[in-house]
């Protein structure tokens, strides 16, 4: 093998497929990660103030259910 080259192993091959796999059904899916981002911009955009987290999440969980659709 020439110098500077490397060889792609199958492991590397295997790894980088189970990333684009895990990638695609990451897209499709809403996490609670995504839905915990967007309840945190609702409460900043309320001006940050608290008591109303339930309210924010779950006005964050029916927007981003509603553009999964």
């Amino acid at each position: 093998m020439e110098a500077g080259k490397t060889k792609r192993t199958k492991s590397t091959k295997s790894a980088t497929t189970k990333t684009n796999t895990r990638s695609r059904t990451k897209k499709q899916a809403v996490t609670q990660e995504d839905i915990a981002r967007r309840a945190y911009e609702i409460y900043l955009s309320r001006g940050a103030v608290k008591g109303s987290e339930l309210e924010d999440w779950i006005q964050a969980e029916k927007e981003l259910l509603k553009k999964k659709k």
